[in-house]
């Protein structure tokens, strides 16, 4: 069962974080699509509201989330958090492969002040795109 609650009781307070860090979104934004196959098929993992999702036409989502914020919010609180490492290989175990990653965030949410870049691999920016192929 999904745990969509908070996102629709709280959408106004969820995209209002949005429009209030804007650089922050279109970071994330760019990052999501830097991995996009030409088809535009895809799961987004943490797809919340799918804010990121629609914009991106993709279609099936499932939400994870922010494990540091996880007691403090009310869209976190019931969340399931998985590492990049867990999610790797539950999507193995799914039968995925040829992963390839992308991260963007590299610095504290307030300070940030323009788009963040995009990078390959995962480890040091806080928002990580998966792709993989199944």
């Amino acid at each position: 069962m999904p745990k969509v609650e908070p996102f629709e009781k709280y959408a106004s307070q969820y995209e209002g974080w949005f429009e209030r860090n804007r650089f922050v979104y279109e970071s994330e934004l760019r990052a999501i699509r830097e991995q996009l196959p030409e088809s535009g098929e895809g799961i987004e993992i943490g797809v919340g509201s799918g804010r990121f999702a629609a914009p991106l036409g993709i279609k099936l989502g499932s939400e994870k989330s922010y494990q540091q914020h996880k007691k403090k919010s009310v869209f976190y609180r019931i969340a399931t958090f998985y590492t990049v490492d867990e999610l790797v290989s539950n999507l193995k175990k799914a039968g995925f492969k040829n992963f390839n990653f992308t991260q963007t965030i590299f610095h504290n949410l307030g300070d940030i002040k323009d788009i963040e870049p995009i990078k390959k691999g995962y480890g040091e920016g806080s928002f990580v795109v998966i792709r993989a192929i199944k």
